[in-house]
């Protein structure tokens, strides 16, 4: 997966459980490498609760995987006035 990764950026949006299924493939990427120290947050934010943005950046590939915090995916509003 991370050949076919490589130059490339790979992105979830969602809310809490948007960002586990983030982690997930970063666990599994991460552990196919043996060079750990290749791999880093881009802004040096804990991969915890967070809001935000967090991007982890595989050195040797040159790709992220990044994860964009957005617990509505649509914008809320209320439903037109019908007239009549």
């Amino acid at each position: 997966m991370l050949e076919k990764l490589r130059n490339r950026c790979l992105v979830f949006v969602g809310d809490s459980i948007g960002r586990n299924q983030w982690e997930s493939p970063l666990c599994m990427l991460s552990s196919a490498l043996l060079n750990k120290t290749s791999i880093y947050e881009v802004n040096v934010s804990p991969i915890t609760k967070h809001l935000g943005i967090l991007v982890i950046k595989f050195e040797d590939f040159n790709c992220t995987a990044e994860y964009y915090r957005s617990p509505y995916l649509v914008i809320q509003g209320h439903a037109p006035v019908q007239k009549g």
